[in-house]
C-alpha cells in the first residue's frame, strides 16, 4: 500500500505466510482476496490483517482469483477451478 504518491510504502502483509508470493488479487466491496501458493488469504480491513480462507480447498497451489457478482472463483495448480460464496468467507 502507498501513500503520497508511492514516495512512502507500507507493509501490508501482517497474517500472510513468511516469503509468500502474492500470485493475484482481487476486490469485492471491502473485501481484498490474494491466491498464493499457499491459498487463497482475506482482509476485510484494507490489508492490515489477512486469514485464510481455504476450508474445503484441497488444492492451494492458486494461480488465478476472480470475483463475479458474490462468487469468488479460485484457478489451481493442476486442481482444476474452485469457487466460493463470499459471504461463507466472510465473517459477520
Amino acid at each position: 500500500m502507498s501513500i503520497n504518491n508511492c514516495s512512502l510504502w507500507t507493509d501490508v502483509s501482517k497474517g500472510l505466510p513468511r516469503g509468500t508470493r502474492i500470485r493475484s488479487f482481487a476486490i469485492s466491496g471491502t473485501n481484498i482476496f490474494v491466491g498464493t501458493w499457499d491459498g487463497v488469504y482475506l482482509s476485510t480491513d484494507n490489508g492490515s490483517n489477512w486469514s485464510s480462507v481455504n476450508d474445503g480447498l484441497k488444492y492451494t497451489g492458486i494461480y488465478c482469483i476472480l470475483v463475479v457478482d458474490n462468487t469468488i472463483f479460485a484457478g489451481t495448480y493442476g486442481g482444476g477451478l474452485w469457487k466460493c460464496k463470499i459471504s461463507e468467507m466472510v465473517k459477520k
